[in-house]
């Protein structure tokens, strides 16, 4: 199914990774330049100090299913977070939640939801919203 889909993925323990502004620009420029280069469509992203969420679209007739553009997007942030920041640990979680948003009202309320979200993270004035 083409989507779109909402996602969030967590780091490995829910552990503050992303609490530098390099570290979430890495991560929001790796995504997109990821999902770009596998013409995916990111509607929009989220970055907070412990998890990522977003919205993106399959095209229809791309071979790619959600859980292989996730990995995809998942190995190459933590590739490059491993060269330009120096992380040595685990970034990301093993799993992912997604929802696959059935009409304009889904959409909008998840599209708000991220809009909304760094307001919601109490004390977390790193989340921004792109």
């Amino acid at each position: 199914m083409p989507g779109p889909y909402f996602f969030t993925i967590c780091t490995q323990n829910h552990k503050d990774l992303f609490y530098r502004s390099d570290i979430r620009n890495t991560v929001i420029s790796v995504f997109r330049w990821t999902l770009i280069k596998l013409e995916i469509k990111l509607h929009t992203l989220v970055v907070a100090t412990d998890h990522i969420h977003g919205i993106l679209s399959l095209p229809e007739g791309n071979k790619l299913n959600l859980a292989q553009v996730i990995g995809s997007a998942k190995v190459k942030t933590t590739q490059t977070l491993k060269e330009q920041c120096q992380m040595c640990e685990r970034i990301w979680q093993r799993s992912y939640y997604d929802h696959v948003m059935r009409d304009e009202k889904d959409f909008i309320e998840k599209a708000k939801y991220i809009e909304n979200h760094p307001l919601k993270e109490k004390g977390n004035q790193y989340a921004e919203w792109h």
